[in-house]
């Protein structure tokens, strides 16, 4: 395709193209009017090349520009990230009063996550703290008498969990 249209048209074509459009076959050929003037060679080329050059000049400074802000708002995220982070492991480092004003766990809430914790904790110590907390219990015994976590004899009834030694 390429080949074809970079080969000239053959002679034929070209009396043709004399016949149908003069001016056409007078282009095809090369020849200009007397006072025709190529883009090249004409002034609209160099005022385009001087506004592209114009152009050139205020994108690099729009990107000088840019750099310089994108550096000015990295610097004060910076430093608010700092601060964030200080006042954050200032108020986490009082580990009693994040369990207790922030998470509203009671004594015996942080007593059960750390006999958890233990490796040898048994069910009737974990009971044994489990039942001053308040709902804890409730909620146990809710969840575990679910569908999908609910047990079933030989006979296929279902065995309804009642005590929280048993859903342990």
């Amino acid at each position: 395709m390429v080949e074809r249209l970079l080969t000239p048209p053959a002679f034929a074509k070209r009396f043709n193209y004399l016949l149908l459009a003069p001016e056409l076959a007078k282009a095809m050929v090369g020849r200009r009017a007397p006072g025709e003037v190529s883009y090249a060679e004409s002034e609209q080329s160099f005022t385009r090349r001087q506004l592209l050059k114009v152009e050139k000049d205020a994108i690099k400074s729009k990107l000088e520009t840019a750099k310089i802000q994108a550096n000015y708002v990295q610097q004060i995220n910076q430093q608010l990230h700092s601060v964030i982070d200080k006042k954050l492991l200032q108020t986490l480092a009082d580990t009693q009063d994040v369990c207790e004003n922030l998470l509203n766990w009671s004594e015996h809430t942080t007593n059960l996550i750390d006999l958890l914790a233990t490796p040898s904790a048994t069910i009737s110590k974990v009971e044994a703290v489990a039942v001053n907390i308040p709902g804890l219990v409730d909620e146990l015994l809710k969840q575990v008498n679910q569908p999908q976590y609910r047990r079933r004899d030989a006979r296929g009834d279902v065995i309804a969990v009642d005590t929280l030694k048993t859903a342990l």
